[in-house]
């Protein structure tokens, strides 16, 4: 979600304040961006507190089944192409 993307780049510090908050890794916030890892359910309310409302828990959850099911599309064609 671009939004999400944009949301953490105009704010600086807050990919590592977000993993603080999480207690993670600082690199997942990162990979949630990139779309290399679906929000973690968990994660909604936070988002949704630290960014002040920005995001609804609707439109999270939605971005997150939505990067889930293209990371599962991707690992199903590269097994098959092997």
């Amino acid at each position: 979600m671009k939004k999400f993307s944009d949301w953490l780049d105009s704010n600086p510090g807050m990919q590592q304040k977000l993993a603080k908050t999480l207690k993670t890794n600082k690199t997942c916030p990162s990979l949630v961006k990139h779309e290399r890892r679906p929000l973690p359910r968990r994660w909604i309310p936070v988002v949704i507190e630290m960014s002040n409302g920005l995001f609804s828990a609707d439109e999270l959850l939605h971005w997150s089944i939505h990067v889930s099911n293209k990371l599962s599309a991707r690992r199903r064609e590269q097994a098959t192409s092997a």
